[in-house]
């Protein structure tokens, strides 16, 4: 065999090794980041459960009183305010989560 053969193939050869290895390092990267970002969103879904629970404990508070006017109570309207920023945040995690798992051409 011809050694300018062997070489070529050879180099050929670890071009795509080269290449393949850099697709899945890539691959990794992202994969790694969508979970850090899911992980993130799970943890704000539990914040927004622990706050719709006092939500609920400060409605109950506010059912034996006469002012029975849930959404004028200050103590509500901050929860719902939080409860909005934390949807906020969980929206914008789901779109960069998105944005990364798009393949680009």
């Amino acid at each position: 065999m011809n050694l300018i053969k062997i070489k070529g193939w050879f180099k050929s050869g670890l071009e795509r090794v080269k290449w393949f290895s850099l697709l899945i390092s890539e691959r990794l990267h992202v994969e790694f980041a969508l979970i850090k970002i899911l992980s993130d969103i799970e943890e704000l879904k539990r914040k927004k459960g622990e706050l719709a629970k006092g939500i609920g404990e400060r409605v109950i508070e506010l059912r034996d009183t006469s002012d029975y006017d849930l959404f004028s109570d200050a103590g509500i309207k901050r929860l719902l305010k939080e409860i909005e920023t934390l949807e906020e945040e969980m929206n914008a995690l789901k779109s960069k989560a998105g944005e990364l798992s798009k393949v680009e051409d």
